[in-house]
């Protein structure tokens, strides 16, 4: 069933590109346009001309895949502001963008919170947050959304996007923690990262394979990326194994793990996002994510085409095209 509107104010539910978008320092880019309309949309919000929404677990976890990509891994969904202090002491990291991740944490906080509709699988990021299960209809919803209108595919990896050499340095770096990692530094709690550690770890396994060991700037990317990845498979080893040198089986078993706790996630997220737009009855979907705003209007009559989902009238559109749209912003 779909929910109908608290309200008959005009809601937009956004994703996590506009919460960056927003955090993002005005841009000279061709970005401009849509930076300034998301800007004016705001100041509908606060003004009380606009309902925007999210789904607050879907989009918090977007945040946290996001901090991961720049090194930050939060272990705890529920502290990320004290994941971001305890990164913000390596030295480094990049200050400019962890402010900007605060930023991104406040407007996050700022728009209404919406709950989740279910607990898809055991141990979902969700949990506690929405009912444990998915009913049958929320299921085909789910599903036709994911494979038809999206077009995803199960075999898709998160470490596909890996080069083979990241794959070898990760794997040389679980392979010599105990090189490392000893009594007194181990097996205490796996929830506190040791940043300056790892990044030792990590800089001792780029120069073996030769790479540059930047973490700065665009040529830094792929390494900040690594150490996010590190960071997370090293607090999954101390919290598996008690003891070291990690055995070849348990650095693979390690990598699936990774893959599949980030993988699932990421892969997800518009699924989960156009699935809550259209069960709560949210007429707009505003993101900056041109690739998702093409893939769903133009199979949307797979969804229109089923008696079930006639009635759907979600449209997905960017800032600017929101704002274009002048007349129904803020109007009930």
């Amino acid at each position: 069933m779909i929910k109908s509107q608290k309200t008959s104010m005009k809601s937009a539910y956004v994703d996590f590109s506009v919460l960056n978008l927003l955090a993002t320092e005005p841009p000279d880019s061709k970005i401009k346009t849509d930076y300034l309309a998301m800007n004016k949309i705001w100041e509908l919000y606060n003004s009380h001309q606009i309902r925007l929404v999210t789904c607050g677990a879907d989009t918090r976890m977007e945040i946290i895949n996001w901090l991961e990509t720049l090194g930050c891994y939060v272990t705890n969904t529920g502290m990320i502001k004290e994941c971001l202090d305890d990164f913000e002491k390596w030295d480094q990291a990049d200050t400019g963008q962890i402010q900007k991740c605060r930023n991104v944490l406040e407007y996050h906080e700022a728009i209404e919170s919406l709950d989740l509709l279910f607990e898809e699988y055991a141990g979902d990021y969700g949990a506690g947050n929405g009912p444990a299960g998915i009913s049958p209809g929320d299921r085909r919803l789910l599903s036709l959304i994911r494979y038809k209108i999206l077009s995803f595919k199960k075999t898709d990896s998160y470490f596909e996007c890996l080069s083979e050499d990241g794959q070898d340095i990760i794997s040389h770096c679980l392979l010599n923690l105990n090189g490392w990692y000893g009594p007194d530094n181990w097996d205490v709690d796996f929830r506190r990262i040791d940043y300056k550690l790892n990044g030792k770890i990590l800089v001792s396994a780029l120069e073996k394979h030769g790479i540059n060991t930047s973490f700065a700037g665009k040529e830094g990317a792929k390494n900040r990326r690594l150490f996010g990845i590190l960071n997370r498979a090293v607090a999954l080893a101390r919290r598996f194994y008690r003891e070291l040198p990690l055995k070849q089986q348990d650095v693979s078993g390690l990598m699936q793990e990774v893959a599949k706790r980030y993988d699932y996630h990421h892969a997800e997220r518009d699924a989960r996002h156009i699935f809550h737009a259209i069960r709560y009855g949210i007429p707009f979907f505003v993101t900056t994510d041109g690739r998702l705003i093409r893939g769903y209007n133009q199979r949307k009559h797979l969804l229109l085409n089923n008696p079930e989902y006639q009635s759907i009238n979600l449209v997905l559109l960017t800032p600017k095209e929101l704002m274009q749209q002048g007349r129904h912003v803020g109007e009930e």
